[in-house]
C-alpha cells in the first residue's frame, strides 16, 4: 500500500547581507538570524544567508524564486525581492533618519524603493526600523511576523492543495 502524504518542502528564509556599500545599510543580521533559528527551532525552516553581490544575475533570480520569506536592508539588496514567488514575504529594514535629497541628509526615513515595493501586489512587503533592530522588543516583532507569515503562507498552500486533489 503506497503512501499517499506528501512532503512539504521547509518555510525558505533567506537574508540579504552586506547589501550596500553605504555602512547604514549594510546589515549583517547576525542577531535576527541567531533569534529566528533559536525561535524557530521546532518549526520546519530553512534559514540562510547570501551575499547578492557575489552571485550572479542567474543565481539570485533562482534563489528568489525558492523563497518564502527574504529579508533585506532597502536599496540595491532590495531589489532581487522583485522575483519572489506570487505571496512570498518581504521585510525590509530601513534608516528612519537617514533619507536625503540632493545628497544632503533631511532627517527623515530613507525608504529606497518604497514605492516600487509598495505598489508589487503578488508579494508581501513590510517595513522594519534598522536603528533598533538589535533591540529584544523588535527581535520579538520579528519572530511573531515570521510566525504569522510561517502560518499565512501554510495554510494558503494547503487550501490550493485541497482544490487540486
Amino acid at each position: 500500500m503506497e503512501s499517499s502524504t506528501t512532503q512539504s518542502k521547509p518555510f525558505q528564509i533567506v537574508f540579504s547581507i552586506q547589501s550596500s556599500a553605504n555602512p547604514i545599510r549594510s546589515l549583517n543580521f547576525a542577531e535576527q538570524r541567531l533569534f529566528l533559528q533559536r525561535e524557530l527551532q521546532h518549526d520546519d525552516v530553512n534559514i540562510k544567508s547570501v551575499v547578492l553581490k557575489d552571485m550572479s544575475l542567474y543565481e539570485q533570480v533562482q534563489l528568489a524564486t525558492e523563497t518564502d520569506l527574504f529579508i533585506t536592508g532597502c536599496g540595491g539588496g532590495a531589489v532581487t525581492a522583485i522575483f519572489l514567488p506570487k505571496g512570498a514575504t518581504t521585510i525590509i529594514y530601513f534608516n528612519e533618519q537617514g533619507g536625503q535629497r540632493q545628497n544632503k541628509p533631511t532627517g527623515l526615513p530613507a525608504r529606497l524603493d518604497w514605492d516600487l515595493f509598495n505598489h508589487l501586489s503578488y508579494i508581501h512587503v513590510l517595513w522594519f526600523p534598522s536603528t533598533t533592530l538589535n533591540r529584544k522588543h523588535d527581535l520579538m516583532t520579528l519572530t511573531e511576523v515570521v510566525r504569522d507569515t510561517i502560518r499565512r503562507t501554510r495554510i494558503g498552500s494547503s487550501s490550493v492543495e485541497e482544490k487540486h486533489a
